[in-house]
């Protein structure tokens, strides 16, 4: 939904040398140039590129604070967006984990058939549902109370779903609260806690499939385990993905939430443009304020990902203490 706007162009005398700027958001690997912003196209961010986020950004913190805390993540393809169609690259996003992904324009093709969307724009959680069963085949359950209830977010995403959410984008697009101002949607792949260690866990073995990775303080090591009730979580972050970046985010779940329940009104700006946009009947309130999806039933994190996870992040964590 957030729009950036085309800056003025300025015609410069010719003698004037200007150098040209490199095209945005490409990378040079292995003698050539990579190009990363065909939109609907697979992108250079990997797996391993993910897990140098997550490290550096808070998982190095935990291990040398000696705090045990529990990682779950789905790799899931960056996408980025083109114009308003946040919420439509993130179920695009929501594909790569399956066999073939469907691309941003498809969704959108769609959307727009069903009268749900002009531009890209998805000011509606039911909209939004309809097109995942429609398109992705999945399981899709609406939380018409949001994100408020924790343990079942945690139960959810750890079983393997995936939340498609709609919240307040910031500037560096992390929650923030503009009364849905900036609504932007985002997908939850994922979710670091930090707590006490449990007091036993199940190890994994032939017979047990991990659902998570546990980084046990006192072992100073990263094992697959299955996630055990006796875990008490201090602190919860959300591990996210959204349009406008390549990289993955990692938000504290109260101001996600906090930002999800804050979606009140249509941006007057966007209102007073040319553009036409679809707001549902009950408006963005009740379209989008304190609600969100849940999707099951799609290809979820395997014994062998895990077991790749922590052998980059092993490696990982060992570069950032020296």
């Amino acid at each position: 939904m957030s729009q950036s706007s085309n800056n003025n162009r300025i015609c410069l005398p010719l003698f004037i040398s200007i150098p040209i700027p490199p095209p945005p958001l490409f990378v040079i690997a292995a003698g050539r140039i990579n190009a990363c912003n065909i939109v609907g196209e697979p992108k250079c961010q990997k797996i391993e590129d993910d897990m140098k986020d997550f490290v550096f950004k808070i998982i190095a913190e935990l291990t040398i604070a000696d705090r045990a805390f529990v990682f779950k993540y789905k790799y899931l393809m960056p996408v980025l967006q083109d114009g308003p169609n946040c919420g439509l690259a993130a179920l695009s996003m929501v594909t790569s984990c399956k066999k073939e992904i469907i691309k941003l324009e498809d969704i959108f093709d769609y959307a727009k058939s069903k009268g749900f969307s002009n531009n890209g724009e998805m000011f509606s959680v039911h909209y939004m549902a309809e097109i995942a069963q429609a398109l992705i085949g999945c399981d899709v359950k609406i939380l018409e109370d949001g994100i408020r209830n924790k343990e079942i977010i945690i139960d959810e995403i750890l079983s393997g779903g995936l939340l498609l959410i709609p919240y307040d984008a910031d500037f560096n697009h992390s929650p923030c609260k503009k009364k849905g101002h900036r609504a932007h949607w985002a997908v939850v792949c994922g979710l670091i806690l930090e707590g006490m260690p449990p007091a036993e866990s199940l190890e994994q073995d032939d017979s047990i499939k991990g659902n998570c990775i546990q980084y046990l303080p006192g072992e100073r090591k990263f094992t697959i385990k299955q996630m055990s009730k006796a875990f008490v979580p201090d602190k919860l972050f959300m591990l996210a993905r959204q349009g406008k970046s390549l990289h993955p985010a990692v938000w504290k779940y109260d101001d996600l939430k906090d930002s999800n329940e804050n979606l009140v009104e249509f941006d007057p700006t966007k209102a007073a443009s040319e553009m036409n946009y679809i707001i549902p009947p009950e408006g963005v309130e009740g379209g989008l304020k304190g609600k969100a999806l849940i999707l099951k039933g799609l290809p979820s994190t395997t014994v062998d990902e895990l077991g790749n996870y922590v052998k980059i992040l092993k490696n990982l964590v060992e570069l950032e203490s020296i």
